[in-house]
């Protein structure tokens, strides 16, 4: 217990420098909410016809020139620092605390079930996932593509008389690819 005095000094002096670091944000968000008010009534005075986007591209534009032109005017009270000195040091936003970030994620369900298994080295579990994955060339818009589609392109060319190539076999499996991205539900 004789840390005890260090450590409340240790956590007063970073809730002091987070509070300090924070305060920035906050001159800043209430200085440009007082220019955003400013701007909609010049707007609202000088064009009193406009409504909608146009009258909110107006307001952006008469903010982003309020805000150029009074860049160097001391916004923070205690410490007297510029509104640009104050944007510089404001803490930003990542995408997703703006709210522009969607993250998709896909999930391997081979690599679900290894490691649900905890990557068991069991003969049937691994000769049985090599038959499911053996069985499609891929997964399109989470549909399998079967390899009985593939091969079946290719017999029907070998019918013909023609040479099933690996650029052939190729040309098979974009073909497949392409009709399971464009037609997913339609038969194939």
């Amino acid at each position: 217990m004789k840390l005890k005095g260090l450590v409340w000094f240790f956590a007063i002096a970073l809730i002091l420098i987070s509070i300090w670091e924070l305060s920035y944000t906050f001159v800043v968000r209430s200085y440009e909410a007082k220019v955003k008010t400013q701007a909609e009534r010049i707007v609202k005075s000088q064009y009193p016809e406009v409504t909608g986007e146009d009258k909110n591209a107006l307001v952006k534009t008469r903010m982003r020139r309020i805000l150029d032109s009074t860049k160097e005017k001391s916004i923070y009270p205690i410490v007297g620092t510029s509104y640009q000195k104050c944007k510089e040091n404001e803490l930003n936003l990542g995408l997703d605390l703006q709210g522009g970030m969607s993250v998709t994620m896909e999930v391997s369900l081979e690599g679900l079930l290894k490691s649900v298994s905890n990557n068991s080295k069991d003969a049937g579990l691994v000769k049985a996932l090599q038959t499911a994955t053996a069985q499609n060339i891929a997964i399109v818009n989470g549909k399998a593509v079967p390899k009985a589609r593939l091969d079946a392109l290719a017999q029907q060319v070998a019918k013909s008389g023609r040479p099933v190539t690996p650029e052939v076999q190729q040309q098979f499996r974009l073909h497949c690819f392409v009709s399971y991205c464009f037609h997913p539900t339609k038969p194939r």
